[in-house]
Parts: structure tokens; sequence; C-alpha cells
């Protein structure tokens, strides 16, 4: 899944709707309007690995979301590069039998020729270094039209672009319009690039996340990715305590203890109890959603009436199925907002452990064992050897008090003291 996000954290409870219908492996978004100060557990995606970009300025910034099912199956590395107003990030997936890597491209309508000069060069080291690439940004560059690769007019940036591809045999893949802002032209500026189209199938345009002029970008990565369990069960036992009561009224329990043996009295007690509360005792599962709890049902089927809308303002491009579709997404969003806001609200009236459960839970950042420095200045290699390296110092400066030749205890130290103090009424008047 690829979008240009405009601010992330602005549609990030969109976002979240959106993951939690979609459940993608892969999310890349450009112009996501980070700023290092933005740590990434207010993000809070936690099934997702975050990388990123960022800068200080507002505007630009691309990250990279993997799904952490990915994990399991690849060894993932990544790196991030800007070239002045341009910006990149790249994940390389590995496994035994398969890699892919994945690159996300936010190019300003502003930039350079000298910097499209050296992002084109990366691109092409790129392709000579790995043979499944597939490239995700928005380009901007709404004067080539395509599949043909037609220049509509006389840009240095285009022909540059052109030519990039026509030496890399990259293939651009996504054939419709993915900016859609009314009264203007519809454009194509967000590319799928890729030396290999069969990385790739189905290739569809859907709605925007929130309030926005530019599409999402779906399609299907044509690897084995174990599925993702989006759902947790907890098993739930409920006693039938009236059929429990009938079932030990039946019992004729002076038959049963004809021995005076309290020890074996109290077993044929218990495995009676056991046996009869097994029987009455029924066991259910329920199912329920780790990620976000106050995204109902509710919000999944509105999804699909905005998805509705959006189409039908595909079709007429009017002014008053614009206006429904986006006043439709506002209404979602703060709903959306209200339902978050409730459920955080119920956490904090069910105590002070319901809260820090909820914190520790929006936490990305796990607490671990350190890695800790060698004497010869290099890193352990683990955990283990880490916590090896601990127990090792302190042994060293531990002192070992001798068992023996202890000195004496000596009693303590006896004074005279006063053991009765009177305060007259006449003393303390004076005192006042």
């Amino acid at each position: 899944m690829y979008t240009n996000i405009a601010s992330l954290l602005a549609k990030l409870d969109p976002l979240t709707l959106y993951i939690q219908e979609k459940n993608p492996a892969c999310i890349l978004l450009t112009e996501t309007w980070m700023s290092p100060v933005v740590p990434d557990s207010l993000i809070g995606l936690n099934d997702y690995i975050l990388y990123r970009t960022d800068r200080s300025l507002r505007g630009g910034e691309v990250c990279i979301l993997l799904n952490r099912t990915l994990f399991k199956q690849f060894s993932v590395t990544n790196c991030s590069k800007n070239y002045g107003k341009i910006e990149l990030i790249r994940v390389t997936c590995v496994s035994s039998c398969q890699s892919f890597s994945l690159i996300c491209i936010y190019r300003p309508p502003g930039a350079s020729v000298v910097e499209d000069q050296l992002l084109f060069e990366d691109i092409k080291a790129f392709c000579s270094h790995y043979s499944n690439l597939l490239i995700f940004g928005d380009f901007n560059f709404p004067k080539i039209s395509w599949p043909h690769l037609q220049l509509l007019d006389n840009d240095n940036s285009a022909i540059l672009f052109a030519d990039l591809l026509l030496e890399t045999n990259l293939m651009q893949l996504v054939s419709f319009p993915n900016r859609f802002r009314f009264g203007q032209t519809l454009s194509l500026i967000d590319l799928i690039l890729t030396n290999d189209p069969n990385l790739l199938c189905e290739i569809s345009q859907q709605p925007p996340i929130g309030i926005s002029d530019l599409c999402v970008i779906e399609t299907f990565l044509q690897y084995h990715i174990p599925p993702t369990e989006r759902y947790e069960q907890r098993e739930y036992t409920r006693i039938d305590f009236d059929g429990l009561d009938s079932d030990l009224a039946k019992i004729n329990w002076d038959s049963l203890y004809h021995t005076s043996n309290s020890i074996e009295a109290w077993d044929i007690f218990t495995n009676i109890l056991s046996d009869l509360t097994s029987k009455n005792t029924t066991t259910f599962h329920i199912k329920y959603i780790r990620t976000k709890p106050c995204i109902s049902s509710h919000f999944l089927k509105q999804t699909k009436i905005k998805k509705m809308l959006w189409n039908k303002f595909k079709v007429s491009g009017s002014q008053y199925d614009y206006d429904q579709h986006r006043d439709f997404s506002n209404k979602l969003k703060s709903d959306i907002r209200s339902a978050k806001y409730r459920y955080e609200l119920n956490v904090t009236k069910r105590g002070p452990k319901a809260v820090y459960k909820f914190v520790r839970g929006k936490m990305l950042s796990k607490i671990s064992v350190p890695i800790v420095c060698k004497n010869d200045n290099t890193l352990a290699a683990n955990e283990h050897q880490s916590a090896n390296l601990l127990a090792d110092f302190f042994q060293s400066v531990f002192t070992s008090e001798p068992h023996t030749n202890l000195p004496p205890c000596l009693s303590p130290h006896k004074e005279l003291f006063l053991s009765n103090i009177d305060f007259t009424e006449e003393l303390v008047l004076a005192g006042s």
C-alpha cells in the first residue's frame, strides 16, 4: 500500500482504520511531515516496524512500515538519504530463498536539476545491485504522459527521468491518475517503478486516507508471506451453579463415607466435585482485535460508504459529489476521534493498573538487557554475554569478609537521661 499522506499525525486515525480493514504487509508513505521531536511511539502502530526520514522544516519526509510478520521470514536492513529537497528511504528484505528491496521517494515540484541528477545516479546503482527492486514515490512529473513516456513539456528534469527509465529498463506500472483536485486536471504523479514487473499484480486505486486529493495505490507483492494473525483469542469458562447444586444434592454422601480415614473421604469429595464441576462448565472463546479496540465494526462499514462516495465522485466529477465525500470523511474522522477519547477515558476509570497497561502497550521500545562494552572497547555479542560481563565485574570488586576474628559486639553506650519533663502553666505563660 502506498500513498502521499500529507501529515501522518493528522491522518493517523483514518490510517489506523484502513490498516484494521486491509492489514497490509508493507506501507509506504510520502509527505509524512514528521520532525525528529516526534517519537515512533506516538504513532502507536505496534504491529509495524517504522523506518523514517525527518527534517526540521515542515514538508516532505518519507517512511516505510513493515508488518512484524515479515520479520519471521526476512532479515531486514534499511538506509535513508537526502538529496537536498528530495528524500529517499530503502529497506531490503532477504530470506534464505528470496529477497526484494522497497524504496520510497518524495521529489517535490521545486527540486533542482542537480538534486535530480544525484537521485537518478543512485537509482542506477540500485538497479545494478538489486534484481527485485520496487520504487514507490511522488515524483511530481505531471507533464509526462503514461504509459508511452511522452514528454508534454521541455522540462530538463523530466527529460533526465525519461532517460533514466530507458537506460535502466525500469517499468512504470501505474496507469491511472492518482491526484483528484476539484477544478483541476487529473494527474499521475505517484509512480511505481520496478525492474521486474512480475513482482506486483492487481495494482488498484482506492479512496484517499482522510481528507486528501491523492488516492491510495494498492498492489499485491508476488511473494509468499505468512498471514498475519489479526485477532487474539481469550478462553472463558462459565459454570452453571444451579445445575451443580442440583447434581450435588442427588448424591447420597452417607453411603460414600463408609471409611473412617479422613484423607480418603476428602479425596472422594474432591473427585466428585471436580467431575460435576467439569460437567456443568461451558468453555468458549472470544476474539478481539489487539491493535485498536476503539475501532469497531461500525467504522469498518463506514469505510465502505466512503469508498462508494469516492467512486461516485470519480465518475461524475461534480462539486456536489466531491462535497459529499469530503463531508463524510470529516464526520468519520471526528467519530473515530470521539470513540478513541471515550475508550481512553474508560481506561482511566478502571484504575492505575489499567492505565499503566495501556501506556506500556503504546510504547514501541521494550525494556531489555543493554549491550555493554568490554575492556577492549568492543560491544558484547548478545544479552547473555552482557549479563556475564556484568557478573564478572561485580565479582571482581566484591569484598569477601573473613568469618573468624570478628570484632566483639559492644553493648550500647548508656548515659543519664531525663525521663520526665514538666510544663507548668506559669512556665508556658512566661515563654509566650
